[in-house]
């Protein structure tokens, strides 16, 4: 590639005379970026309106859903370019990428080692710096052992901050805000809302401390690898069966949410059939590729944010009817009627905030990392609104009548439009249908490996016990044929688990507070901090460390008496 077709940006500098890998170079005043010529080109000519907006254009943000849907398997240090502009279009073919999951090789494309370049601030003005400027004799691949400091951004992901805080908000916003209203009611006013912010301000704060392990040790890649690195193997393990109940538990309270909703209209149905129903398309929606179950993500987002405005409608609408009206409210609450009520609705203000298992890769899926406490301010201060709104209409609009998901309530209460329970039922039965595949996919790819590891395992003791060998019978029809029946093996017993366990457990409220006692507690408060704690120990003051251990005894006090309260109920 010649000069001419690598364009060139400027950036002033007073760095010094530095040698290059081939010969000297004299004292510079500018510091040379790359950009792929192809993606100047491909500003001037967009393919269409989606790609409109550079690297938030509608193509960009849709790729970014897909990654962060893709639960466990972002791959978060792609390295495609590199710049000092968060809207810098990323896909030079300059450099290699770096592989993740791993640690550095003796070789990393323009990384120091041990370092993340896009935390290395930019050394303008400073003349006291030895600063390495890239040249057409540079190699664009650096030896990891020489102590080379670029004075430039490398952008690590492919997010932007404005993606990863859409992402966020889709992790934060979910099925958990339907039974808000109850939460208020269980736990009164003032206390119910107490507990919601304090939620909603110790999660954040958790998602934060995650961000700084993760900056400290730049090799981590999920959730599960900050559990293995600081706590080891044999606990990590614990951290996995933890992440599984609370997949399973949130998949069997979509199908309580899609039977309760249907059951509500079509009163003359027994709601097992639509547990049934449900269970049994899942098998084939959980059959398709990951891109299209992402594009379902998407729905699941308007389909809940739909609902959310729905409701604020059906409170307006009715006029001064109660119940279902915000112009004459029912009769509500100010406190709790007993302590098992409030500590049953702290887990239901808890499920909400559940989301901390994805942060990890959303972190390092980010273009620049720095910005990622300000995506997290902005993704649960509008979580925060959205889950307060919710909560406080259904619960002015239904009082004490309340029902355990606030749809139900109005699909159950009379004067309202024909057209408003049609489209909540469009709602309800889409809702479930967009997020539960993805919610089951961890589980279901788990299966996969698992039941696929056995069944290798028996043909190999055929193949040893057999004159001839299966490789040698098996036609490559026969392989599909197996993988096929693995996969369909495996969709239909998670399917048949969740059925069961939406038959045994009817109350999509009890739903809710479980997961949110027993897990997001855990996932979301404990282990976080107890992450920190083993991380930045010794660089802590003693009154931070007690701080911080203050909040794993209340985390763990009302993990163990809200699980107990819920069960008991």
């Amino acid at each position: 590639m010649s000069d001419e077709e690598i364009p060139r940006v400027y950036q002033p500098t007073d760095s010094p005379q530095v040698e290059s890998t081939s010969s000297q170079v004299s004292e510079v005043n500018s510091i040379p970026i790359l950009i792929d010529a192809e993606s100047q080109r491909g500003r001037r000519r967009r393919s269409s309106i989606f790609d409109i907006g550079g690297a938030n254009s509608i193509n960009n943000f849709a790729s970014s859903l897909q990654r962060s849907a893709n639960f466990g398997k972002l791959t978060a240090t792609n390295t495609d370019t590199i710049s000092t502009n968060e809207n810098a279009v990323c896909n030079s073919p300059l450099l290699s990428p770096v592989s993740s999951g791993s640690h550095m090789n003796e070789y990393e494309t323009l990384y120091q080692p041990q370092r993340r370049l896009n935390e290395v601030p930019l050394p303008l003005n400073s003349s006291d710096s030895e600063t390495h400027i890239p040249t057409e004799s540079t190699p664009l691949i650096f030896d990891a052992n020489k102590n080379i400091d670029l004075p430039f951004d490398v952008l690590v992901g492919k997010s932007t901050a404005q993606q990863t805080t859409f992402n966020s908000v889709n992790v934060l916003i979910g099925l958990g805000v339907l039974s808000l209203p109850l939460g208020l009611h269980l736990g009164g006013w003032v206390l119910g809302t107490f507990c919601l912010t304090a939620s909603a301000l110790s999660t954040r704060y958790t998602a934060v401390l995650l961000g700084r392990v993760l900056r400290k040790q730049s090799e981590l890649q999920s959730y599960y690898d900050i559990a293995k690195f600081t706590l080891g193997s044999s606990i990590s393990a614990i951290v996995f069966v933890t992440f599984a109940i609370d997949l399973f538990g949130a998949a069997v309270s979509m199908v309580i949410l899609f039977s309760d909703s249907f059951s509500a209209t079509f009163t003359e149905i027994k709601p097992y059939y639509f547990n049934v129903s449900l269970c049994a398309l899942l098998i084939f929606i959980n059959l398709l590729p990951l891109n299209i179950l992402s594009f379902l993500s998407f729905i699941g987002i308007s389909c809940t944010s739909s609902i959310v405005i729905l409701l604020l409608v059906c409170g307006f609408i009715k006029g001064d009817q109660s119940p279902g009206s915000l112009l004459s409210p029912m009769p509500t609450n100010l406190w709790p009627s007993s302590l098992k009520n409030l500590l049953i609705s702290v887990g239901i203000f808890m499920a909400p905030w559940g989301g901390h298992a994805v942060y990890p890769e959303l972190f390092r899926d980010m273009r620049h990392p720095s910005k990622y406490e300000k995506c997290v301010d902005s993704a649960f201060g509008f979580s925060y609104f959205v889950d307060l709104l919710t909560g406080i209409l259904g619960f002015l609009m239904f009082g004490v009548k309340i029902d355990e998901e606030v749809t139900r309530s109005i699909l159950t209460t009379s004067g309202y439009p024909e057209w408003i329970s049609k489209v909540l039922i469009v709602l309800m039965g889409v809702l479930p249908i967009a997020k539960l595949p993805l919610v089951s996919r961890p589980l279901v790819t788990f299966g996969d490996q698992m039941f696929g590891s056995v069944f290798q395992k028996l043909i190999h003791k055929e193949e040893t016990t057999s004159t001839q060998s299966y490789s040698n019978n098996a036609t490559t029809g026969d392989a599909k044929l197996y993988t096929f029946s693995i996969k369909l093996f495996t969709r239909i017993l998670i399917s048949a688990a969740f059925l069961i366990a939406s038959l045994l457990i009817t109350s999509f409220g009890k739903v809710m507070s479980l997961l949110g006692s027993g897990v997001c507690f855990t996932i979301c408060i404990t282990l976080p901090v107890l992450f920190y704690i083993i991380e930045f120990k010794s660089e802590l003051k003693t009154r931070e460390l007690s701080s911080l251990y203050a909040i794993i005894f209340v985390s763990v006090g009302l993990t163990i008496c809200g699980t107990t309260a819920t069960l008991m109920a």
